[in-house]
């Protein structure tokens, strides 16, 4: 772990202790249970969350780094040959309960593909809702189709909710904001009458988000665009897991260096590259529409964010976190010691207790904001 991220955190937690009511903040060792539904107020980021790595992660972090080092970097890879190697392992869930679909374009844009996935026949009610899904990819790659239907249709069957999830533009061929209108979209799309009879809601029935990665970016991103009156009244809940909230960089950001556990941090601004366009004015990299930590978060719903602490975005979610408070809104911060880039959804994390865990506090979370 770097040394001096305790005192990046610190003046933080003073900071959001100052709104502690609605925050709760949660540290998660390898265990597979779902937190405690009201756990006792903590108001300041606790070291041993990162200080202390469990054994068995800290060998799993090493095996991946050096496996990593005999592999060409994404760069090297380039966007063709990456997109191929990742959608190589796409698995398509079960067509009886997986419908793409087709929605308009926002302002004349393309129209935007869909997949919805719902829960099994054996569901005896009709959905509680819905949950717009925000796929992650670096911006370059990923799809609604095939990257994460299997733990998709899992949520929707745990939870009883439609999960929509956006198949947006993706860069270098479609820079900033070409996905961001995408998701927008798709979320005016699906408050209409046409998409809830779609997603099988009725007009009352709420409607949550979560992005992951690059989702948790748009994710931030498209409740920034909207006016503050709509944030909470068309999303009743939002998870943010592992997201990139600021481009211009956090210290740890720039702390994590060539480490290549998942992604370096050159190959993240590699990412960034493609997203925004090589001819990017990087002075512009805080600004509100591309940096959404850098935005008026006022009147936002409430916040899930998840992290580990061997991630290169670790204080984007920290960050984002005590912002979240500071503007006045209810917030939650799950902190995985040990865990890396992609926990629960891709990469070595995957499939730990960890992944598990995190996976499980996900559907805790949209239950609780159901009917």
């Amino acid at each position: 772990m770097q040394k001096g991220i305790l005192s990046n955190a610190a003046p933080l937690a003073a900071f959001a202790s100052r709104r502690c009511r609605g925050a709760t903040l949660v540290m998660h060792q390898l265990s597979s249970s779902p937190p405690p539904t009201c756990p006792p107020p903590i108001n300041q980021l606790q070291p041993e969350w990162f200080s202390s790595t469990p054994p068995e992660l800290a060998a799993l972090n090493k095996r991946v780094i050096e496996e990593a080092e005999k592999t060409p970097t994404m760069m090297e890879l380039g966007v063709p040959a990456y997109r191929t190697l990742r959608h190589a392992a796409f698995k398509h869930g079960d067509p009886a309960r997986c419908v793409d679909v087709s929605l308009a374009g926002l302002d004349g844009s393309p129209d935007v593909a869909a997949r919805l996935f719902f829960p099994s026949a054996a569901a005896e009610a009709a959905p509680r809702g819905a949950l717009l899904h925000l796929h992650g990819g670096g911006f370059v790659i990923g799809s609604a189709m095939g990257q994460n239907d299997e733990r998709l249709l899992r949520h929707a069957e745990a939870c009883g909710l439609t999960v929509v999830s956006v198949d947006y533009r993706l860069s270098p061929e479609h820079t900033h904001p070409a996905a961001l209108d995408d998701c927008h979209a798709a979320a005016l799309w699906l408050d209409s009458p046409e998409g809830r009879a779609a997603a099988r809601i009725g007009p009352e029935a709420p409607l949550l988000m979560v992005g992951e990665s690059a989702g948790g970016y748009l994710a931030a991103s498209l409740l920034v665009r909207l006016p503050p009156p709509e944030r909470r009244s068309l999303f009743a809940a939002v998870a943010l897991t592992y997201g990139w909230f600021d481009l211009a960089e956090t210290p740890f950001f720039k702390a994590w260096g060539e480490k290549r556990l998942v992604e370096t941090a050159n190959e993240l601004r590699w990412f960034r590259s493609q997203y925004l366009g090589t001819g990017f004015d990087a002075a512009r990299l805080r600004d509100p529409d591309v940096s959404p930590l850098h935005a008026d978060l006022g009147g936002m719903p409430p916040a899930l964010l998840s992290v580990g602490t061997e991630d290169a975005l670790l204080e984007d979610s920290l960050f984002m976190y005590a912002r979240w408070l500071a503007s006045g809104n209810r917030a939650e911060l799950r902190v995985y010691p040990g865990a890396a880039h992609g926990m629960g959804h891709f990469g070595p994390h995957q499939h730990t207790e960890q992944g598990e865990g995190a996976l499980r506090a996900l559907e805790a979370w949209y239950a609780a904001h159901l009917p």
